[in-house]
């Protein structure tokens, strides 16, 4: 779960500073440049979350589909958020 999380900090430290750097030429409108920053620091958020469940999947062998269902569930919607914030602006930049 330690090594999850931290891979999830690392990670999101160098999403956080690619998209606030996305808009440098201003082709975006702002409100699709936020709708970017804010999908992308709440999936990480949610994917990174998914490494407790993950974690607990080794440790609680009578819930263990219920945290494998879980660490899925979180993670799927960790990266759709992600993917849809990305999808946002590029629809927005071009």
């Amino acid at each position: 779960m330690v090594c999850w999380i931290g891979a999830f900090v690392m990670v999101g430290t160098v999403l956080m500073m690619a998209t606030l750097m996305a808009n440098g030429s201003g082709a975006a409108s702002n409100t699709s440049h936020m709708m970017l920053i804010g999908g992308a620091f709440f999936g990480n958020l949610l994917a990174g979350a998914a490494g407790v469940p993950g974690g607990l999947a080794f440790f609680l062998r009578g819930r263990r589909w219920l945290m494998v269902w879980i660490f899925a569930g979180l993670l799927i919607a960790g990266v759709l958020a992600v993917a849809i914030g990305f999808g946002i602006f590029f629809a927005s930049a071009s």
